[in-house]
């Protein structure tokens, strides 16, 4: 796997080579270039319940100038961004959008951040084509997630590689350090204490012409975390307009070393403690059902964990940018050990009703079962019953004049009714997006 890494853009392009295709005439390396950007507004109030340590207020700008080139050769060609954020008012010492500054309690840092810089290599046709990237990037896949709910979004550094064969898509991920949405710079990633080396992913994808699909993933990081994914879904049409939606996952993680056993040392666990997650093994099912009738979908899930609380991050700093593809959760994951949880929502697009742009999405969620004794992962229990609601309202605004401009506004609610109360919060996000072009 070190070969890999030292030789992963002379193995890419000879690797490319090999498919021996004939490229789309796409335009030059300038001529295909654009430069976009986009201004965000944010303002977060959590307003903790109970006890939680969840209460601030964050008043944030932030700004993101995103620069894609065209293609030398019609091959390879170079990406970059910026990403900007700075205070507006944000009172406390909980914040969740800039870094804190250590000099200054209840201060923070502004973010200037290169979040994205890589090459790029592409090589095929519409059935046979790769792609390859190299640098800092956003990537995401069905084990690695970044974050995009903040000021400015989640970056990673590293290589990844994409391949379609008619229809077969294979993907494969190696990473060595990450930018967290609230960062402002990289670091690798470690256990709290030492290097955590990368983090690898590998899969495969094939949707049938029926509507029948399927989705493996495969990953792991240094002596932290192993786990894999595997997704079977099935797009039915009922009707013009009507189609139902079903999904199956099974995700299934387990500790790949001593780093894992070691983030497990805190204030509330010692060292001989934390060897009991020696062997650590978690699993989590869901079902998921999608119907969508014109412009309306009503949707349910379910999932449950097994063996221990489950836990996705592939370290533990920066935040181990782990993918957790569970409709179920919003603020809560759901996820203590032998715990179920439900959700039930709907979405709404308002065109249908002359109103383009408007959108409505609201669930609920409750979990239930979880072990009250603590046998999972958590220093503490944090009980067994818990439940949420949420409702996101967003406008895209359809005038010439404000074309580009979007506003969403989330509220949400959970609550714990036994065990730990530092959860229990009701949260309202206000986004002013502006998306824009600069050539």
């Amino acid at each position: 796997m070190h070969i890999f890494k030292r030789t992963a853009l002379c193995t890419a392009v000879l690797a490319a080579s090999s498919f021996n295709m004939v490229t789309h005439a796409d335009e030059g390396f300038i001529e295909g270039s654009s430069l976009d950007g986009m201004l965000r507004n944010v303002y977060f109030n959590r307003d903790g319940r109970n006890g939680s340590d969840y209460d601030n207020r964050e008043w944030i700008q932030g700004i993101q100038l995103n620069y894609t080139s065209g293609y030398f050769a019609n091959i390879i060609g170079f990406d970059a961004s910026y990403y900007g954020a700075w205070d507006l008012d944000s009172p406390g010492n909980n914040f969740t959008h800039l870094p804190a500054d250590g000099r200054n309690p209840g201060e923070t840092n502004d973010i200037n951040l290169l979040g994205q810089a890589y090459v790029k290599v592409k090589l095929g046709d519409d059935d046979l084509n790769f792609n390859f990237k190299h640098g800092r990037m956003r990537r995401d896949t069905n084990l690695i997630q970044g974050s995009s709910s903040r000021a400015v979004p989640s970056s990673v550094y590293g290589t990844a590689a994409d391949i379609n064969i008619h229809g077969l898509k294979l993907h494969g991920t190696y990473l060595t350090e990450g930018s967290w949405r609230s960062m402002g710079h990289f670091e690798h990633f470690s256990d709290g204490t030492e290097e955590v080396n990368y983090i690898q992913n590998y899969g495969l994808a094939y949707e049938f012409e029926n509507g029948l699909g399927f989705e493996y993933d495969w990953g792991e990081s240094n002596s932290f975390l192993e786990g894999q994914q595997f997704k079977l879904y099935h797009t039915f049409n009922l009707a013009k307009d009507t189609q139902l939606y079903l999904e199956g996952i099974h995700h299934r993680v387990k500790e790949n070393g001593d780093a894992f056993i070691r983030s497990k040392i805190n204030d509330d666990r010692t060292a001989a403690q934390a060897a009991s997650f020696d062997g650590y093994d978690s699993q989590n099912t869901q079902l998921l059902a999608k119907l969508t009738v014109d412009e309306l979908t009503i949707k349910t899930a379910y999932h449950q964990t097994k063996g221990a609380d489950f836990e996705y991050d592939w370290a533990a700093s920066p935040l181990g940018f782990g993918g957790f593809n569970s409709m179920v959760p919003y603020w809560s994951d759901f996820i203590c050990k032998d715990q179920k949880a439900v959700m039930v929502g709907f979405e709404y697009d308002f065109s249908g009703v002359g109103v383009p742009g408007l959108t409505l999405e609201a669930g609920y969620r409750k979990g239930f079962d979880g072990d009250k004794n603590n046998t999972g992962v958590e220093a503490v229990s944090r009980g067994n019953k818990e439940w949420g609601r949420d409702t996101t309202i967003a406008y895209e605004f359809q005038t010439a004049a404000l074309k580009g401009l979007k506003l969403t506004w989330t509220n949400y609610t959970h609550r714990e009714e036994s065990g730990l109360k530092n959860e229990d919060i009701d949260n309202n996000q206000i986004y002013f997006d502006y998306t824009f072009n600069i050539f």
